[in-house]
């Protein structure tokens, strides 16, 4: 037996004639040798498609680089020798591809590497997954999004879109308002926006992030095949009867794709008494554009509900003896009764405002006022009729000198003004699983609170309730946040004739403040105050709202 494998060998390695194989075993190896060789030119040529590389090149470079070792291997009169370069040849051009495009790409995308190859192994390793759809999902052309029966056959496939519905059914449960997926080498992290603040949520792997954002990219109508450029598209879902809009949007970055969802139906209220405003308070906000011509400036940081609130103000008028007329870049909804006129980019807003003053409106709303000119024209329509402006602001004083100052006179700026308004929001305590307890005396008397005029404090659970197994039983309301929902927190700055011969007078922020206190105004830290005392909020929430940084409060929104 040992001379038969001894003659094999010297078979395979003796000497041949030029261009010839000796026989047949030999020429078998050589076609499973050059079928392997053939087996990566198209893989390779569908990859420099995808990630956008030059594909003639690197095909040609593999498919030339196999020609010459084949030559090589028939000219050769070693046979050994010919297999051997062949094997190099062809396997060196394949790895120079992938060190290459590897060099191109994020990890997440790169083959050959060790989390490429634990991923691999994952794969192999994990049971196969069956179908799981938690909600109704529908892309950018409003199709429900269902496997075919291929699809279904694929587990890449049937993983990406269970994990899709897993993503989507957790944001829809917490109630996100926007949600963040940024790759992070082998981590992708995920956060998300509930009730104004920046939550986390479990971390996914890279390759399941990448599953992800590549499914819903697809179905929200953008290139998968594109993964640096910014992308943007719309998806739906629908959770028990509740229909949800999404803007899903995608870009490259130096660690990996990042997708954006954002929830685009913003929750409009146009019902006044629900807005979280004491009702002296909006009955002396109604007044001002109710009992005379004049201006009123609804002012607050960017979501911060003064949509609802300039809506909900509107539609206390009684549209069917007044012109009620809004002018917006893009109305929020639709408003019985009331004319609404968009214009789109800031540059057609004169012309539009124009246009709308000269149909001699009852009411106007404006949402924007960027520049000297409109602020004169609102200046000249507020002296006959009501108009409310939306102003961008921290509060009703940094308001009211900004207006001022675009204006570019106090007189002329101070005379149609009737009020300012500004509001922030804070949100409100779980009703199902908040804590009473009794306050500090010292946080009272730091906060001015008599301590006589408090009975308890609500906030957050301190300790999670548990089952009979010692499991933390999650509150079904809020979903262990501590917080359900929003309200608003104002305050009111009524121009009365001594604050309007002060502002004349270009008097002191100290002096103009005391004229206002005088009249009663309360400021937006003790209207928050109020509602702690009413079980609303928590003084924890007040304490975060009106001590954060501006600059942080407004990142922490967008979340960028």
């Amino acid at each position: 037996m040992l001379e038969t494998i001894s003659l094999n060998l010297s078979g395979l390695i003796a000497v041949t004639p030029s261009g010839m194989f000796g026989s047949p075993v030999k020429l078998l190896i050589a076609m499973l040798f050059a079928a392997v060789w053939l087996f990566f030119a198209p893989m390779i040529s569908e990859d420099t498609i995808r990630i956008h590389i030059n594909r003639q090149l690197w095909t040609g470079m593999y498919l030339g680089t196999g020609v010459v070792g084949l030559l090589i291997w028939f000219v050769l009169p070693i046979y050994i020798a010919g297999l051997l370069l062949f094997t190099a040849l062809v396997f060196g051009g394949l790895i120079v591809y992938v060190a290459y495009r590897n060099a191109q790409l994020e990890p997440i995308e790169r083959i050959g590497t060790r989390a490429w190859f634990a991923e691999w192994r994952d794969r192999r390793n994990r049971k196969p997954e069956q179908i799981e759809t938690r909600l109704r999902m529908y892309d950018s052309e409003g199709r429900a999004v269902i496997l075919s029966e291929t699809e279904a056959t694929e587990q890449k496939m049937v993983r990406a879109y269970n994990l899709t519905q897993s993503l989507l059914f957790d944001l829809a449960r917490i109630r996100a308002s926007e949600a963040d997926i940024t790759l992070k080498g082998e981590k992708a992290q995920v956060r998300c926006i509930i009730d104004g603040v920046i939550t986390k949520r479990p971390p996914l792997s890279g390759s399941d992030a990448d599953k992800v954002i590549q499914f819903i990219k697809g179905k929200a109508g953008g290139d998968v095949n594109e993964r640096r450029r910014p992308q943007k598209g719309k998806i739906s879902v629908d959770l028990a009867g509740s229909p949800i809009d999404m803007e899903i949007i995608t870009a490259g970055t130096s660690s990996g794709q990042r997708m954006q969802i954002r929830i685009t139906q913003e929750i409009i209220q146009s019902n006044i008494d629900l807005l979280g405003i004491d009702e002296d308070m909006a009955q002396a906000v109604l007044n001002t554009i109710s009992d005379r011509p004049g201006l009123l400036i609804v002012s607050g940081a960017p979501k911060s509900g003064l949509t609802s609130t300039l809506y909900s103000l509107l539609r206390k008028q009684d549209a069917y003896i007044k012109l009620l007329v809004t002018v917006e870049s893009k109305p929020a909804m639709d408003l019985e009764n009331v004319t609404q006129n968009p214009y789109g980019k800031v540059e057609n807003l004169n012309g539009i405002l124009a246009s709308v003053t000269r149909r001699d409106p009852d009411v106007i709303l404006l949402d924007n006022c960027p520049d000297e000119k409109i602020a004169q024209m609102v200046c000249q329509f507020a002296k006959e009729k009501s108009i409310i402006v939306e102003w961008h602001a921290k509060d009703s004083f940094t308001a009211l000198a900004k207006w001022v100052m675009m204006v570019g006179s106090a007189s002329r700026a101070i005379k149609p003004l009737r009020g300012v308004l500004c509001q922030t929001l804070i949100r409100k305590i779980c009703p199902s699983c908040r804590e009473p307890y009794h306050p500090d005396p010292k946080l009272l008397a730091k906060i001015n609170m008599p301590a006589e005029q408090v009975d308890v404090f609500y906030r957050p659970p301190t300790q999670k309730p548990t089952d009979s197994k010692g499991n933390i039983v999650p509150c079904q309301t809020c979903q262990d946040s501590g917080y359900y929902g929003r309200t608003g927190v104002f305050e009111f700055l009524k121009i009365t004739d001594d604050l309007m011969q002060l502002i004349g007078k270009k008097a002191s922020l100290t002096h103009i403040k005391a004229a206002a206190r005088k009249n009663k105004m309360l400021y937006m830290q003790e209207n928050g105050l109020a509602k702690v005392v009413k079980g609303v909020t928590s003084i924890q929430e007040v304490i975060r709202t009106f001590q954060q940084d501006p600059a942080k409060k407004q990142a922490s929104s967008r979340s960028r």
